[in-house]
């Protein structure tokens, strides 16, 4: 189903009024004074070589929290790359506490949906369904190895059309009220969303689109 159309740029309020059609047509209620999505002419972006930085650390942690490899090795391989300096307060406490709540690594592990979007972003082939199920994993065959040097895929990241980015922020967004809505009324929520997923794209594409300077200083006001 196609929700935007491709053939212009989109003006903040036509972008706003295909997001409401389609989620009405989800049976998902919107709010008409929900603020806009700033346009292209205004909206501002990370860089692709940040966004791509980024994907690699969250990786590194949530292989962490999994168990797949120790604190130790985690930190020495962002340092061997030069990429410590971009782990945020918050992550490298992570980092440096081995003795964490069961809480704190469950929620590391949501930073899956996370690498989803910030990989999607760089134009790779990963889709961003209904946010009904969680992502698959997909996005590691696109992310290089910890025996390789990361470098050059860093250089090469590309940022994916805008266009495209602004419309699957619109869409999170409204998404993203819709479920808050729902929650302070006690309702289920509409059309069988996770709000995990939604919070954690939200979160990214937030950071993306520079909402906060600072990854541990993202919002995702509704």
């Amino acid at each position: 189903m196609t929700i935007y159309p491709s053939d212009h740029k989109l003006t903040m309020q036509e972008r706003k009024a295909c997001t409401e059609a389609f989620l009405h047509s989800m049976g998902i209620k919107t709010l008409a004074t929900l603020p806009f999505i700033e346009d292209y002419i205004q909206a501002r972006f990370r860089t692709p070589q940040t966004i791509a930085r980024r994907a690699l650390i969250l990786i590194v942690l949530i292989d962490v929290a999994a168990g797949l490899i120790t604190e130790q090795d985690a930190l020495a391989y962002l340092k061997k790359y030069k990429l410590g300096k971009f782990v945020s307060p918050n992550e490298m406490r992570f980092l440096e506490n081995p003795k964490r709540e069961p809480k704190e690594t469950n929620s590391m592990s949501w930073r899956a949906e996370n690498i989803n979007v910030l990989v999607w972003s760089l134009g790779y082939p990963l889709q961003l369904p209904f946010p009904t199920f969680t992502c698959s994993y997909d996005f590691d065959d696109h992310l290089p190895g910890y025996d390789e040097d990361p470098s050059d895929w860093i250089k090469s990241a590309r940022l994916r059309n805008v266009e495209e980015i602004l419309n699957e922020l619109d869409l999170t967004y409204r998404m993203h009220w819709a479920l808050v809505d729902a929650r302070i009324n006690e309702r289920e929520a509409p059309a069988g969303m996770r709000s995990s997923i939604v919070y954690e794209r939200h979160y990214a594409l937030n950071w993306i689109t520079v909402y906060e300077d600072d990854w541990d200083d993202i919002t995702t006001d509704t």
